[in-house]
């Protein structure tokens, strides 16, 4: 694979260009991360996109509400690019990857890209490689993209250091719901959708969520929508259009959180490679061998062993 010429066609918009690229990122094969940084170098920098996060619970019509903003965008003739992940299985390690299935009305149009990913074994309601795929995606020209975690839980502000709006799709009549949402994630959302209102009470979970918004001293906008019907989604699209109040701010945190993701993630797999002692170590310690505080002071030691070798290079 030459990376400057595959650079050029994703620049260039080429759609099968885009996949492969979006695959060589999402490799996390030691000589397919040195190629796509090399790629990365080729593409160069590109204009930040605005980024949508979507999170809710299974079933509150995440896909057909995603569908539908991606419709309002497309009549102001933007490119849309959207990313679905899936929770993948703790057992097989497979995922379903069927949510462009469920998009049925944009899946086949040329000014959409929809890339369906697995979490892997990473936690925070995103893949491991979604911050680099946005990236990619951007250098692309793709100047809105979606990004559709895994479900609403504890771990899922993480997106919120991705993307400019983190939007929470809710149900009708959710009280336990609302009582399962963990704290964190009501600290980071910024819109909430009350989705199929149609069926009704949806006014009094409209009243909860702005109630224990409240709570922590939050005013965020609650409002009713049917991604079904279409009723309410122009009241939404018009808080989603919102300028960003702190977006430089907000953008800098997570360009920093998830550097410092890269750099613990990179320096685990260099020290748990084949025949480093770390590597011993742990094997030792999953064997039941030795109890892992027996091996903490000469853990500790390397680690102070490193940090020293990188102040003095």
């Amino acid at each position: 694979m030459n990376p400057q010429v595959l650079a050029d066609q994703i620049k260039a918009g080429n759609r099968r260009a885009i996949a492969r690229g979006l695959t060589l990122v999402e490799s996390l094969l030691p000589d397919h991360e040195k190629l796509s940084l090399e790629l990365f170098r080729c593409l160069g920098s590109a204009p930040r996109a605005y980024r949508l996060g979507v999170t809710g619970p299974p079933g509150a019509g995440k896909s057909t509400l995603i569908e539908r903003i991606a419709l309002a965008w497309l009549q102001g003739d933007e490119r849309v690019a959207i990313l679905t992940i899936d929770p993948s299985s703790q057992r097989t390690g497979g995922s379903l990857l069927g949510d462009k299935t469920r998009m049925g009305q944009i899946a086949d149009l040329p000014e959409v890209f929809i890339r369906p990913s697995p979490t892997g074994d990473h936690l925070g309601g995103l893949g491991r490689r979604t911050p680099l795929m946005c990236a990619l995606l951007e250098r692309a020209g793709f100047k809105r993209i979606i990004v559709e975690t895994v479900g609403v839980g504890q771990s899922e502000i993480s997106a919120s250091y991705l993307v400019d709006r983190l939007l929470l799709v809710a149900l009708p009549g959710a009280g336990d719901e609302v009582q399962g949402l963990k704290r964190g994630l009501m600290e980071e959302i910024d819109l909430v959708a009350v989705n199929k209102c149609d069926l009704g009470q949806a006014k009094a979970t409209v009243a909860l969520l702005r109630s224990a918004l409240r709570v922590f001293r939050r005013e965020v906008p609650v409002i009713e929508i049917s991604a079904l019907e279409g009723s309410g989604l122009e009241r939404l699209m018009e808080a989603i259009e919102e300028p960003l109040s702190s977006g430089a701010y907000e953008r800098t945190r997570g360009e920093l959180h998830f550097f410092e993701e890269f750099f613990v993630e990179s320096i685990k797999r260099l020290l748990l490679a084949d025949g480093t002692r770390w590597s011993e170590l742990r094997k030792k310690v999953a064997s039941g061998e030795v109890d892992f505080l027996q091996v903490l002071p000469e853990v500790c030691g390397h680690l102070e062993q490193l940090a020293e070798d990188l102040k003095h290079p």
